[in-house]
């Protein structure tokens, strides 16, 4: 993957976060929808594991730009 995709891949990965994290803020989705809380839960942990790696993919490439 290019730097400017992955650049581009972890801004939306970000996006997402912050949409998750909205979601579950006030608590209400766990009464109202606990599935679905749960579900989002599960991705903001998987988004957390993908930008942690495409974060250190996107070192790598800038070691070998400099």
């Amino acid at each position: 993957m290019s730097w400017k995709k992955l650049t581009k891949r972890i801004e939306a990965l970000e996006r997402e976060q912050i949409d998750i994290a909205a979601h579950l803020a006030d608590g209400t989705l766990y009464r109202s929808d606990a599935r679905r809380a749960k579900q989002l839960q599960t991705r903001g942990e998987e988004i957390e594991t993908e930008v942690f790696a495409a974060m250190q993919r996107w070192e790598e490439l800038e070691l070998r730009k400099g």
